[in-house]
């Protein structure tokens, strides 16, 4: 494509809803970053190990790049560094990166730690009690770590865990 704008002019008219060019300006800055947007978001996609989401990656970053764009129409605004188009790449990695995780992290991340409970299953008979212990008592230590938001159930959410996790009982039998 043919570029009508510099980087400059470019980030100046998208940040302005009022300019007139503000909507050729966005056609432009999709056709110039979309290809960018895509391979980042795909790259920190494929960083997620979670099974089920390399069988729907396409439409894992299909699903998140219009995401993208949405935060940076209202991200873009907002940017300072319009003379310097290597810290502009900077912060496009780091809005994809973000908003990707977050997606992923919404989407995948029950799966993700079920996968990583199988796994730690298979290995968990070859320890002894001590290591079983010392392993449980790391596990409730980082459960017990201050989150942002206090959660009242964390110490029945605790011993849950230990009853499915060392108990071999099931949900069932627990609830």
């Amino acid at each position: 494509f043919m570029a009508e704008y510099n980087f400059n002019e470019l980030i100046m008219l998208c940040r302005d809803r009022s300019s007139p060019g503000w909507e050729k300006a966005w056609l432009e800055f999709i056709d110039r970053y979309k290809q960018t947007i895509y391979q980042l978001v795909t790259h920190r996609c494929h960083h997620w190990k979670v099974t089920r989401l390399n069988r729907q990656l396409s439409d894992s970053v299909t699903d998140i790049v219009p995401e993208v764009f949405t935060i940076l129409t209202y991200a873009l605004p907002g940017y300072r560094n319009i003379n310097d188009e290597g810290l502009f790449y900077l912060w496009l990695s780091t809005i994809c990166n973000r908003t990707s995780s977050r997606y992923l992290q919404h989407m995948y991340h029950s799966e993700f730690a079920d996968e990583e409970l199988r796994e730690t299953k298979l290995h968990i008979h070859e320890l002894d009690f001590e290591q079983e212990w010392e392993l449980y008592e790391a596990i409730v230590n980082r459960l017990r770590e201050p989150l942002n938001e206090p959660n009242r159930y964390s110490e029945r959410d605790i011993n849950i865990f230990q009853l499915y996790a060392w108990s071999d009982l099931s949900k069932d039998m627990i609830r």
